[in-house]
Parts: C-alpha cells; sequence; structure tokens
C-alpha cells in the first residue's frame, strides 16, 4: 500500500513547498520503501512508496518520461502486466516500471487505458504540454482517492488526512452525510465524505483537470457489455471457476513474501483460502489463516458454528488458523481510526499479529457476496424480468400450500416496497434518535432507512463496499501490510453482472451457480451451510455488552459539544443510554456505530491540529 498527493494551482501561482511538506507529514506511514516531492511552478506531486512484490521492484516514486512531457505517479498493483507486455505490445522490457507502464497504457489509449488494466490503483498523470492533471481509479475502487477543488486550486490525496492539514481546506464537516449516518444504522455514497469541501472519486472514473475545471468520465459498468449466454449449466461453473482461479492466482504469483487469509467458514473466505493455498504450494509455501472469531478457549461451541467449518479447511488444507484473542493487548493503542473503523479491534489485531509475521497480503472474500456470491433475494427474479422463474420458486417455497404462495407472494412483492418507509418494519425498536430537534428537522427529507439497492450494479456503485475497502487501506498502512480481494477482480465483477440472474437462486438455494462452480474443492458441510451470522463471534461481542455500554458512556463524554453541539442532543442521549440494558443488543450496537463515528471525526480533528502546532513550533 503507497500513498499519492499532489496540489495542482489553476490560477498558475506556485506551490507552496511547506504545504506538500504537511500533506507527506501526515501519511508519513504510508511508504517505506521510497519517498519524493517534485515542484514545478503550480504543480506539486508526491508519492510514498511501498514495493510488496517482484512486479513493482524496479517503480520508484515519481516517474517522468524522456521527453519530460508527462509525470506518473501510483498507488497500483498491477496484475496483467504481461498481457500488458506481450498482447498489446506496451514495451519489450519485461522489467518496466508500474508507471512506465501505465504511461505507454495512456499513450496508446488515452483516457480509455484504465480499460484494459487489471489491478488496484490510482494513477496520476500530469501532461506538462496541456497543463492538465490526469487522475484514473481502479474498476471496483480499491484503491481510495479524495480531492478538494475551489476554482483556483485543486488537490487530491490517498488519504483525506493529507487534505485536512492544508490551511486553505476546510475542517468543517458535511452535514448532510453526517446526518444520515447518525440517523440510520449506515448510509454510503460513493462520492460524499464526512468533509463538506472533500469529495472522493467514484470507482471506474478518470478525473481530467485543468484551466476550464473538473470533467469525471465513467470508463467502465459490471455488465455493460450485455449478458453472457451458455448452452449448459455447466459451461457457466466451469467459467465461473477458471475466473476465479486466475483473480486468486495472479495476485499472488509475484511474491515471496508472506501470505495470508481472512477465514471465517463461510463460502467465500474459504473458497478463497483454498484456491490461494493451492497456488502457494507449488512454490513450496502454504497459507496461513486469521480469523475474527475467538477461539474456543473463550466461547465454546456453538449450533451452525463456522468454527467448526474452519477447521475443517484448517485440516484438508494443512494450514494453521490465529483466531482473535481479546486478552492480547494492542500495540498502539493510540491509533487513529477512520470514522466507520466499528470492527477497529479485530481488525487491528489481526494486522498486528499478521505484520509481526512478516506477511505482506492478506487475501480477503470481501466482495463475494456484493457479486457472484450474491445472496439474491427472489422479488430481484421479477424485477429482473425472469417472472416464470419468479413464481417457480415462490411455488417450491410453498409446498403445496395455496395460502402460503399468496403469503410468499405479497412478501416479496408488496411488502417490498414499502421498506423504506418502515410500514412493516419493527426496525423502529431497535433505534433510537441521537440527533437534536433542530439538526433532525433541517434534513427531515433524508430521514427514511437506507435499503441496500436491488440492482446490483448499483449496489456495487453505491459505495457500500469501497466503505470498508476503505477502512483495511487505512488500517493497512499502519502495519505496511496489504489486503487483495480476488472477488473484487473486474473480470470477476463483469461475469456476475451478466449472467442470467435465476442462476443466483435456484430450488430456493441462494449463490446456486457459485456453491456448484467450487462444490468439488470444498467441504459438503460448508457447500451446504446457509447461515450467514458468524455465531461465535457475534456471541462473544454480545457477552461484552456491558462493557461496550460503559465504552459508550467514556466516549460520549469526550465528545467535544463546540463540534457536536448542533448535530447531537447530548442530554437525551445520556439519559437513554442510562435505561439501556444488556438485553437491548440491536440499540447499542446502533449507537456503538454512530457515537464512534463522531468520537473517530474528533481524534482525526485533533491529530490535524496536533501536526500542525507540532510543526509551527519545530
Amino acid at each position: 500500500m503507497s500513498a499519492i498527493f499532489g496540489i495542482l494551482n489553476l490560477d498558475k501561482t506556485p506551490v507552496i513547498t511547506t504545504d506538500m511538506q504537511k500533506m507527506q507529514t501526515v501519511i508519513n506511514h504510508y511508504g517505506r520503501d521510497a519517498r519524493d516531492i517534485l515542484i514545478e511552478n503550480n504543480i506539486g506531486l508526491g508519492c510514498l512508496l511501498n514495493r510488496f512484490s517482484d512486479n513493482t521492484s524496479m517503480d520508484e516514486p515519481i516517474y517522468s518520461d524522456e521527453s519530460r512531457n508527462y509525470t506518473v505517479i501510483g498507488d497500483a498493483e498491477i496484475y496483467n502486466r504481461e498481457e500488458l507486455i506481450g498482447v498489446y505490445q506496451l514495451s519489450d522490457n519485461n522489467q518496466i516500471s508500474t508507471q512506465a507502464l501505465v504511461l505507454a497504457a495512456y499513450k496508446k489509449w488515452g483516457n480509455n487505458f484504465p480499460k484494459y488494466v487489471n489491478g488496484d490503483f490510482v494513477f496520476v498523470i500530469w501532461d506538462r504540454q496541456k497543463n492538465q492533471l490526469l487522475i484514473a481509479r481502479d474498476h471496483l475502487g480499491i484503491r481510495p482517492i479524495f480531492y478538494f477543488y475551489n476554482n483556483s486550486t485543486f488537490a487530491f490525496a490517498t488519504d483525506f488526512r493529507a487534505l485536512l492539514s492544508l490551511p486553505f481546506v476546510s475542517k468543517d464537516l458535511d452535514e448532510k452525510y453526517l446526518f444520515v449516518n447518525l440517523q440510520k444504522i449506515c448510509h454510503f455514497d460513493p462520492e460524499l465524505t464526512y468533509f463538506v469541501n472533500i469529495k472522493e472519486l467514484p470507482q471506474s472514473n478518470i478525473l481530467q483537470v485543468d484551466d476550464k475545471g473538473l470533467k469525471k468520465n465513467k470508463y467502465w459498468t459490471p455488465g455493460q457489455n450485455g449478458k453472457i449466454r451458455f448452452k449448459t449449466e455447466q459451461e457457466y461453473k466451469d467459467a465461473l471457476f477458471s475466473l476465479v482461479s486466475n483473480a486468486v492466482s495472479i495476485r499472488i504469483k509475484n511474491t515471496d513474501r508472506n501470505i495470508a487469509s481472512e477465514l471465517s467458514g463461510g463460502l467465500d473466505s474459504s473458497v478463497i483460502t483454498i484456491l490461494a493455498n493451492k497456488e502457494l504450494l507449488k512454490k513450496g509455501k502454504k497459507i496461513e489463516s486469521f480469523s475474527w472469531s475467538p477461539s474456543f478457549d473463550y466461547m465454546e461451541k456453538k449450533e451452525n458454528d463456522e468454527r467448526l467449518l474452519l477447521e475443517q479447511v484448517c485440516q484438508r488444507e494443512n494450514i494453521s488458523c490465529t483466531y482473535y484473542d481479546p486478552s492480547i493487548p494492542l500495540i498502539n493503542k493510540n491509533e487513529i481510526l477512520p470514522p466507520d473503523g466499528v470492527d477497529a479491534p479485530v481488525m487491528r489485531q489481526e494486522r498486528e499479529i499478521l505484520a509481526a509475521r512478516n506477511v505482506t497480503y492478506v487475501l480477503s472474500g470481501w466482495g463475494g457476496d456484493q457479486a457472484i456470491s450474491y445472496r439474491a433475494k427472489l422479488s430481484e427474479l421479477l424485477l429482473h424480468g425472469y417472472i416464470w422463474k419468479f413464481l417457480k420458486e415462490i411455488k417450491y417455497l410453498s409446498g403445496n400450500s395455496i395460502l402460503r404462495f399468496i403469503k410468499t407472494f405479497l412478501s416479496y412483492t408488496v411488502f417490498e416496497l414499502f421498506k423504506p418507509y418502515r410500514l412493516f418494519s419493527n426496525n423502529q425498536k431497535k433505534f433510537i434518535k441521537i440527533t437534536n430537534n433542530d439538526f433532525a428537522k433541517k434534513y427531515k427529507k433524508y430521514d427514511k432507512d437506507y435499503i441496500l439497492p436491488y440492482s446490483p450494479v448499483t449496489h456495487l456503485e453505491s459505495g457500500y463496499i469501497q466503505n470498508r475497502t476503505k477502512q483495511a487501506t487505512w488500517m493497512d498502512a499502519v502495519c505496511s501490510i496489504q489486503h487483495i480481494y480476488p472477488f473484487l477482480d473486474y473480470r470477476v465483477i463483469d461475469f456476475a453482472m451478466s449472467i442470467p440472474r435465476h442462476y443466483y437462486h435456484k430450488n430456493g438455494i441462494k449463490r446456486y451457480l457459485y456453491r456448484e462452480a467450487f462444490r468439488d474443492i470444498l467441504p459438503e458441510s460448508i457447500y451446504k451451510f446457509t447461515s450467514k451470522n458468524d455465531i461465535a463471534k457475534s456471541t462473544f461481542f454480545e457477552t461484552k455488552l456491558t462493557d461496550t455500554l460503559i465504552e459508550l458512556k467514556r466516549k460520549i463524554d469526550e465528545l467535544s459539544v463546540t463540534i457536536f453541539a448542533n448535530y447531537i442532543d447530548f442530554d437525551d442521549l445520556l439519559i437513554k443510554l442510562d435505561n439501556l440494558t444488556v438485553d437491548d443488543k440491536m440499540i447499542i450496537l446502533s449507537l456503538r456505530r454512530r457515537v464512534s463515528i463522531c468520537y473517530n471525526l474528533q481524534k482525526i480533528l485533533d491529530s490535524i491540529k496536533k501536526a500542525e502546532k507540532s510543526k509551527s513550533e519545530n
């Protein structure tokens, strides 16, 4: 995981060196191998580089071509280098750096070049002749990039804290985005952030910046090339197995460093772990895994316990798994967390343990549920035009009962339309309001439940996936490791969005095609496992609800009234907290997330002030 940052003054005024230095100081922990800053009049570019794989061994923080017309910086891993070099003939040098290869792609395809790059990346290309900056983000937005723009100045960074360090960037919170996240369990947006003047470039977008302003262009949409139609179901299974296997292979083949996986015992993490281990065995190595669940020493065996399935994978593959151990203290207790970093204790311990074992890459099954192993609702068959398939599934679930058929039909049609308005929902019993009346009144029109879109493509582009990958990137940088996501390979996503939707729900079985494609490599019990709840993990944290309540009160006591008095009714919130018990599980967990957002935002702002003070004193 590397980091990039920069400033472009569109009014042609020179970039101030200290501004670039401030940006670097705030995110200095990202790049361990090399770092550099280039300032030329009104443009400043910076990069903090990590060289994790063989593919990045020749990379330098800042690359300029021989003509000096172009300069490239990037935070990237490219997985199809061989294709770009051999098939598309972008270079005759197999050792070409990542930045030089990307520049060759840009010269060949122009602004369409990201279409051809399979990887996790953000690239910035500075064209001196045009006085133009180009920023390209990968297909699924795995690598983050944020920006600030006020007509005269444009600034960008991998981590928005670098932007907050700039004197001309406001630290004011985006009230609308804050409201919907304090009023709901969660809300996602591909462009908004918690800060009013800081935006995020969405996935699969190119941003062009010059004296004419900003111009965004979306270069890819999942499934845009039409439906995939094979003659037999087996062809779909074979194609899926081949795609996912290749997505795993190309991500780990070019490094000799230690590799781990996150393993829960569910379908997605099991598939990734098994496929990766088979690849590593070819090099005489094997994967190790980490589970977010506590060990059996902390939580006894439960019904539908994924840890039992996890153990089957480990025994079958002859690999070891480290469980979350709540007795191990964190090394960096004062680590600044991302705004939505609710699962931080587990995520931080995972990183600290794996980093101590010299693990570089951590494979994650994230993205499976959102695409290829999608848990489709029956209503989606109807919405996508599979009317007879929909009725067939309703009939299958209803057995021979006409009454059950009618109830099931209504449940997946009429009732679904009213969910955002809570007319047939008891969610309000699991929710308490924390916003004050004036704030709630001001943004009342946004006060309705956030329902993840039924369109799988809209879901993928909602910002939901990136909310997790951004958190991972932020926390990975502290320990100099990198999460990679084979299920977010754009080819896998494209396949998922292009096959007939009825393969996601067949004969009452969710994730049907996915289960069938990997049946032969999975233990039978995992192939048949349908639960989504990690019972050991959830039960363990339920036993800690008293501690969670204490922690909530502590965080609320530490919240700045100066920052949050306009948003939160502190007196009412504390009264409600005093009336809660451990039986109010869902309320406590909902409060935990919303209070943590405010607490983490405050810590971020405090850290920026501290850095500014330290800089001024020096």
